[in-house]
């Protein structure tokens, strides 16, 4: 009799821990089929909708985002934790409206006489996202990169006079980020501080030679600038006896500037409001663990709200940056619904004013609402909509939390896995994630390599919903799902 109640006490307690498990695995798996590609898309949608302006920082229709996002945590049962139990933590941002496209001509001296060749929006050129407002004729001067560095023993500038006139700049730099003094010369890399270097030298306008809406420059009184295609530049060069690309070796191969006048004249008109005193936010939601300790420690996900705003046209800004926007909802949805055991705590931040210079992710890490040395790790979600396979960018670099992701690929979704060190070339920040990662954070992001469709990665009218990749979308928020069941119940996981 005895051994009889052994043997059904044995098969009893068998069949509850059997049980218990199929339970877990149900509520898992229906958490992870509860992610729909067409609910991402339709999310995708929403936020790209014109009447909100692709959500240029400072503005309002930024703001309406802001709480669409907003609400869509508090109805799947985030936490608000900004203070005064808000959902976001607000910071000082100008307000910039651009009005319309503005224009461009160019006028060519041809012998006594003189052609002024108009450029059409969009085909030849942007307007300045941040230009003031009015309308400048003035002679054209190339400065190649646009840079003074004297502790580089550079200067383009050195031989020219630009006092009253408007430059025509080169994007980015002259090295590459393999040079040894590449953090040195990224300082200098930035539109922002390429517009500031011509101002001190007395110009009066620019041309920035590339087809970009690019919020990231400060307001200057006065200055007008826009960005012309790199094809419609050619014409700049007509006449000169100079060829740009011959012009850009020299540059390049020894570290000579080699500005000179283009003798032709341009006229740039824009139209433009300016408000200093305007505001924008990032969006938080905190889905709370349950284990009594373990749920003071945090992973973070972020992706960043702000689009480029409506720069002569509507820029919808879908893979930059609706898309890892509408992933972070999609992942927050499935975890808060799912009722998944989470002992760890997650927070989602939709940061703001990432293309006016990262301001939204320097403001949190110089204001964080979350301890530190509470937070487990940080994963960035920018342009993650186009793609064939999956990963984590500097995943390898914390193979305790990478691993969480490479299983949950290999036992579900089955796509080709990425995963590299983290690595930080110096210069200036260019990601929401590299700001977290120099103030000390774990940090990673979330990658889709591989594009199916065409990328629109420098801010273009063509980045609208269509072209994103619905089915990546899906499996990345999927793919994150069931990683962070992994690593916020991972007892093994230690604070730094």
């Amino acid at each position: 009799m005895k051994k009889t109640f052994t043997i059904f006490l044995y098969f009893a307690v068998f069949t509850y821990f059997v049980n218990a498990q199929e339970n877990c695995d149900t509520t898992l798996l229906n958490g992870f089929h509860s992610i729909s590609s067409l609910e991402i898309q339709s999310f995708a949608e929403t936020l790209c909708q014109p009447k909100w302006k692709g959500r240029r920082a400072g503005s309002l229709e930024y703001m309406e985002a802001a709480q669409f996002v907003a609400d869509s945590f508090a109805s799947w049962g985030l936490k608000p934790i900004a203070p005064n139990d808000s959902w976001f933590q607000t910071f000082p941002h100008e307000r910039i409206e651009v009005e319309s496209s503005g224009t461009l001509s160019i006028a060519f001296p041809i012998n006594n006489d003189t052609l002024i060749k108009h450029y059409t929006f969009p085909d030849d050129y942007f307007p300045g996202s941040s230009s003031a407002s009015g309308q400048i004729t003035a002679p054209l001067v190339w400065v190649g990169f646009g840079i003074s560095a004297p502790e580089l023993n550079y200067d383009d500038y050195k031989n020219v006079d630009v006092e009253g006139k408007i430059v025509v700049i080169e994007m980015e730099l002259p090295v590459n980020s393999t040079h040894k003094d590449y953090a040195q010369w990224s300082e200098h890399s930035s539109t922002a501080s390429k517009v500031k270097n011509a101002i001190s030298h007395g110009a009066i306008g620019l041309i920035f030679i590339a087809k970009l809406a690019n919020p990231s420059i400060p307001y200057h009184d006065n200055f007008v600038y826009c960005y012309m295609k790199e094809e419609a530049t050619n014409d700049l060069f007509l006449g000169t006896s100079k060829k740009r690309k011959e012009l850009l070796q020299e540059i390049k191969s020894k570290l000579s500037p080699q500005s000179f006048d283009l003798c032709k004249t341009a006229t740039i008109s824009a139209k433009t409001t300016y408000s200093p005193d305007g505001t924008c936010c990032n969006v938080l939601g905190l889905l709370e663990g349950s284990d009594p300790k373990l749920k003071d420690e945090v992973i973070i996900l972020g992706a960043h709200l702000d689009g480029v705003g409506n720069t002569g046209a509507f820029f919808p800004c879908a893979l930059d940056n609706a898309s890892g926007c509408v992933d972070l909802m999609a992942i927050a949805q499935a975890l808060s619904k799912s009722k998944v055991t989470l002992k760890r705590s997650i927070l989602f931040i939709m940061f703001g004013a990432e293309e006016t210079g990262l301001r939204g992710s320097d403001y949190y890490v110089s204001n964080p609402l979350i301890a530190k040395n509470q937070v487990v790790c940080m994963f960035n979600f920018d342009m993650v909509g186009n793609g064939r396979d999956l990963g984590v960018w500097g995943g390898d670099s914390y193979p305790e939390i990478n691993r969480h992701f490479k299983e949950a690929n290999d036992k579900y979704i089955h796509r080709k896995f990425h995963s590299s060190k983290y690595h930080d070339a110096g210069g200036r920040a260019r990601t929401d994630g590299m700001v977290f990662g120099r103030a000390g954070y774990k940090s990673m992001a979330a990658i889709t390599p591989n594009a199916v469709k065409k990328v629109f990665y420098h801010h273009d009218l063509g980045d609208t919903p269509s072209t994103l990749v619905p089915e990546i979308m899906e499996d990345i928020s999927k793919l994150f799902y069931l990683g962070l069941i992994g690593l916020a119940n991972d007892t093994t996981i230690k604070l730094k």
